[in-house]
């Protein structure tokens, strides 16, 4: 099999989500112009389906010449190398609070069990049952991978729409408080806590990449027929979502009454609501299908590095919030320091590469697939 050339529009666009994200976290005025500044759309969304795109087109290709039980494989290994860095992420914030007895405002406020139960928590941490905030994304990544081999092994319709029914039937459970009330038969127990994002509902947007990378859903749009019409009315729909979510759209004036906290409630972002899953589809199109990528531009170049380094920078930018986060509250240079956080990004990505570039003595060399060329990395 052919080695896969990386595809640096995809590894520019998770880096700037991974910038995106780090303007997100980090308060400041800059904060207005990064989060859900173009509707009921975050850089979540995004890393989320973008993640399970890349594995729909990667796994999509070792399908077609490897059994079931290797491509298993393939994802377990993928899964336990991003649990390796969700699980070092949180040995380390857990060795600085209830070992060096550290206190920061992240440490306090964000994995308070960390010094009230320290090895429960440590435990629980360990086994995904306890995500202290911000550290929900990557369990979801390591679990939903493990999905990946079952829909790029379909190749009927059906198979295909049974995948998305069931899929589509979990969200629909959270949207009813499924997911509530599971967590509430936890809620006497101080060190389970399974992060702010609920994955029943989470895993529709993977499983909508993997089928989106496996089937070249965007490369088909780009060249239907109907294309023009399709994108006219993503705008539509996305600007109308847009003026929506900063409330300019006065639908009174159309004698329209519009109760938004009501429409708040359906775009609701830890059960991905179904206003912000239709923004969000309806912005995947625009973008996936229409936006043009110069891979030669400086600033494309810059993001595919990052991007390229995805889960490694985000374990980065996890402990930059919990050590500095305080930091940055009472300081009156807040965009400067959110900034210098953005270009702090480049440490972990350099780290990597020169990692990545040292020779490496021959017994110890590592054959090269497919994988370690693609964008799966």
């Amino acid at each position: 099999m052919s080695s896969a050339k990386r595809d640096i529009r995809l590894d520019a666009l998770r880096g700037l989500f991974l910038v995106v994200m780090v303007m997100d976290h980090f308060p400041s005025w800059l904060n207005g112009l990064t989060y859900e500044s173009i509707g009921y759309v975050t850089a979540a969304e995004g890393f989320v389906f973008l993640s399970g795109y890349v594995a729909g087109q990667v796994y999509g290709r070792y399908s077609a010449g490897e059994t079931s039980r290797h491509l298993w494989w393939r994802a377990v290994l993928r899964a336990l190398r991003i649990y390796g860095y969700h699980a070092t992420t949180l040995v380390i914030l857990f060795t600085a609070a209830a070992v060096f007895k550290l206190k920061t405002f992240g440490l306090e406020n964000w994995a308070p069990q960390f010094y009230s139960h320290p090895l429960p928590a440590l435990g629980m941490g360990l086994i995904l049952c306890y995500q202290p905030h911000f550290l929900d994304i990557l369990p979801m990544y390591c679990l939903f991978i493990l999905f990946t081999p079952v829909v790029v092994k379909s190749r009927k319709l059906w198979h295909f729409s049974a995948i998305l029914t069931i899929s589509l039937l979990a969200w629909l459970t959270v949207q009813f408080g499924a997911w509530k009330y599971f967590e509430d038969l936890f809620a006497n127990i101080p060190t389970v806590y399974f992060g702010t994002f609920d994955p029943l509902a989470w895993q529709l947007l993977f499983i909508l990449g993997v089928m989106a990378g496996k089937t070249k859903v965007f490369e088909f749009l780009s060249a239907h027929p109907l294309r023009k019409a399709l994108l006219a009315f993503c705008l539509i729909v996305a600007v109308g979502l847009y003026l929506l979510r900063h409330q300019v759209f006065l639908l009174h004036h159309l004698g329209i009454n519009v109760n938004v906290d009501q429409t708040d409630s359906l775009a609701t972002k830890n059960s991905l609501g179904p206003i912000r899953l239709l923004n969000f589809a309806v912005v995947a199109v625009i973008v996936g299908g229409y936006l043009v990528w110069p891979a030669s531009n400086p600033c494309v170049k810059a993001l595919g590095y990052l991007g390229r380094y995805s889960i490694q920078v985000f374990s980065f930018h996890l402990l930059t919030l919990y050590f500095v986060y305080g930091k940055f509250l009472h300081s009156s240079s807040r965009a400067a320091w959110a900034c210098l956080s953005v270009l702090s990004l480049s440490i972990p990505a350099a780290i990597c590469h020169w990692a990545r570039s040292t020779k490496t003595p021959a017994c110890l060399k590592v054959p090269k697939t497919e994988l370690t060329k693609s964008n799966a990395e």
